[in-house]
């Protein structure tokens, strides 16, 4: 069954909506960690980190971690510098577009919600077992809905109803 919304979009549509803002979620939050990693190299040439050093009788650690990671030498790390700000810059239009789609995510997850609940309602079937009456909803009960079970060990109670 195929409902179409007010604004005409239809189930199906606001379920590949959802999963396009998901991917672009990922796709932004790829990118972020990209420029964060390029953001430490360049702080790390400007700094002039040095290699890793051994302290007596412990192993060795790796040499060449500079050079295999992309930081330049201190002579080239004035160049590098220059690309902190623009870094800076874009990762705040990152987290500016991150922000707005994932208010994109709730906003469309809330339709689907609604949109989920309004097709079972219609379907006739209330598969959610949640759904009660209007005065029961936000009334917590110790007791279990009739016919179900809570999952914990059997009381004697239980034994001797099941023997």
């Amino acid at each position: 069954m195929t409902v179409t919304t007010r604004a005409g979009v239809s189930l199906d549509e606001l379920v590949e909506r959802q999963r396009v803002l998901l991917t672009r979620l990922r796709e932004v939050d790829h990118w972020r960690r990209l420029v964060l990693a390029r953001l430490d190299l360049v702080i790390a040439a400007v700094t002039d980190i040095d290699e890793l050093s051994g302290s007596g009788r412990a192993t060795a650690p790796p040499f060449g971690l500079r050079e295999l990671v992309g930081i330049p030498p201190a002579a080239q790390a004035l160049d590098d510098a220059s690309a902190l700000v623009p870094l800076r810059e874009v990762l705040a239009e990152l987290d500016r577009y991150r922000a707005r789609l994932r208010r994109e995510v709730v906003a469309t997850s809330r339709q689907l919600a609604m949109r989920l609940g309004a097709e079972e309602e219609l379907a006739g079937t209330m598969a959610c077992p949640t759904s009660q009456p209007a005065e029961a909803r936000g009334k917590l009960s110790a007791d279990p809905p009739t016919g179900v079970r809570w999952l914990s060990p059997p009381s004697p109670a239980d034994a001797e109803e099941a023997g």
